[in-house]
């Protein structure tokens, strides 16, 4: 039997009824157990944070920032999509996800688990819609989407997939550490977008 570990800390204890072929954990966090005829995977507790959002310029859409001391939140996907549901004269407008090491104001957005049985939030994990002051720091994904609704675009885009990702690594935010989905300096007549972040807690 072989054992790999990739970017975990520990495995948890198995009970396993037949023979195990090989045990490991892959870059998007799952645990994966291999045995000879069959495999299982045992995912870790799935959270998302969405929000709808009035278009404007340079305005954060969606934010979402660690301050708990221990905790760490990886970020597993980042989609935007054109929620216009009225007629609207449109424009081709960008967006960016942005490393942040802070974030204030606008309204507070609830962090919602894939399971209602997932561990609470901790404190300290915060999402906000419309953060009036974001700290930012480098750029991790880029999209052009139209605001025009009845424009044919492959919609939704995404700014940031693990498993689009070379080496399956999700975007890590530890201690003081954070994302925001940010709207380009071009302004814009009217127009609504979503945005849905997918991650995990550790």
């Amino acid at each position: 039997m072989r054992v790999r570990v990739v970017d975990s800390a520990a495995l948890p204890v198995l009970t396993i009824g037949y023979l195990l072929d090989e045990i490991f954990v892959d870059t998007s966090g799952r645990l994966i157990i291999a045995p000879q005829t069959a495999a299982v995977v045992v995912p870790l507790k799935t959270y998302h944070v969405f929000a709808q959002s009035n278009l404007a310029a340079s305005k954060n859409h969606l934010s979402i920032l660690n301050n708990h001391a221990t905790a760490v939140v990886k970020i597993l996907s980042v989609v935007i999509g054109n929620a216009a549901i009225a007629a609207v004269t449109g424009l081709n407008t960008a967006f960016r996800l942005r490393s942040i090491s802070a974030h204030s104001g606008g309204i507070g957005v609830t962090i919602e688990p894939y399971d209602n049985t997932n561990p609470a939030v901790p404190a300290g994990i915060s999402a906000i819609t419309g953060a009036t002051t974001a700290t930012l720091i480098n750029d991790y994904g880029f999209a052009t989407l139209s605001s025009e609704e009845t424009v044919t675009q492959d919609d939704p885009k995404i700014l940031f997939s693990a498993e689009r990702n070379p080496t399956g690594q999700p975007l890590t935010c530890r201690t003081g550490e954070g994302f925001v989905v940010q709207q380009g300096a071009l302004a814009v007549a009217a127009g609504t977008v979503w945005v849905d972040i997918v991650l995990t807690i550790e």
